[in-house]
């Protein structure tokens, strides 16, 4: 049974469960302390709470690190995938612990992320989010639910249909033109050193 109570300036949460160690945890906001309870009492009632202390020391960027490092070489998008993580490690959610990245959270970060980039865009990032959760639940013992599943994805964007126009087209064409090679051995600027790009 959770019980929220205001405590000083802000508020605290206390979690009570028959075989289950008692949760308190403090908050400014009371909506940040009920997500919590409620995200808890969820995951307790999937039998997923035994010990809060390992996911509430890992940071999100913790299994982005370690899922670039173990999992991502084994990949043949594996340069992409990289360079996506990159970008993830930089941005604010990485600093929350795992514990504390919930629905609500989840769900946030979908939203700010909307004001930015495509629909496609924000898919491909909680795609990847999704699997190193999932991973770290599976195969390295975290014992917390996968907030990416619990919400809602953004629409796709429409598949584009546009061709190149005449002067696009030629415009093209001319950039891929191989490169000159000079005596000293290196390029000079423009082209491309791949003959077989152009015909293609």
């Amino acid at each position: 049974m959770a019980t929220v109570r205001a405590r000083g300036t802000g508020f605290e949460v206390q979690v009570r469960r028959v075989g289950v160690p008692q949760y308190t945890r403090s908050f400014q906001k009371f909506r940040d302390a009920k997500a919590f309870a409620s995200q808890l009492e969820s995951e307790m009632d999937q039998g997923l709470v035994h010990d809060r202390r390992r996911v509430e020391s890992t940071l999100v960027d913790d299994l982005l690190e370690r899922y670039a490092r173990e999992v991502t070489p084994l990949k043949k998008g594996a340069t992409v995938e990289l360079a996506r993580i990159r970008a993830l490690r930089r941005r604010p959610i990485a600093r929350y612990s795992i514990g504390r990245f919930n629905r609500e959270a989840a769900a946030t970060y979908r939203d700010d992320r909307l004001l930015q980039v495509s629909g496609s865009a924000v898919n491909r990032e909680l795609n990847l989010l999704g699997a190193v959760f999932t991973t770290a639940r599976k195969d390295w013992g975290y014992e917390f639910a996968n907030p990416i599943h619990q919400i809602r994805r953004p629409r796709e964007n429409r598949p584009r249909r546009r061709r190149l126009r005449p002067l696009e087209e030629a415009a093209l064409l001319a950039e891929l033109k191989p490169s000159v090679r000079l005596p000293d051995g290196t390029y000079a600027p423009g082209g491309v050193r791949n003959p077989y790009v152009a015909p293609l």
